[in-house]
């Protein structure tokens, strides 16, 4: 894997991990494939994904190496 790439995964792991415990922010990620994901307020950090916890137990793991672009939003 190229060397900038792998800094900027670890860069987006570590923004990542800081604002995803932040409820009141609103996560929007924008994948390679062009599909964009709004998180839900319940959402965790593992180490090679986030996790999407929506209601009703339901559970969408979206892996670092498919995220191009997250956008942080506060109301």
């Amino acid at each position: 894997m190229n060397a900038n790439i792998e800094g900027n995964q670890e860069k987006l792991k570590r923004l990542l991990g800081i604002y995803a415990k932040h409820k009141g922010l609103t996560i929007e990620l924008l994948l390679k494939n062009g599909e964009t994901v709004v998180m839900h307020p319940n959402r965790r950090i593992e180490p090679n994904a986030v996790v999407d916890l929506a209601p009703r137990g339901k559970e969408r793991r979206i892996f670092f190496e498919e995220i191009n672009r997250a956008d942080i939003y506060t109301w």
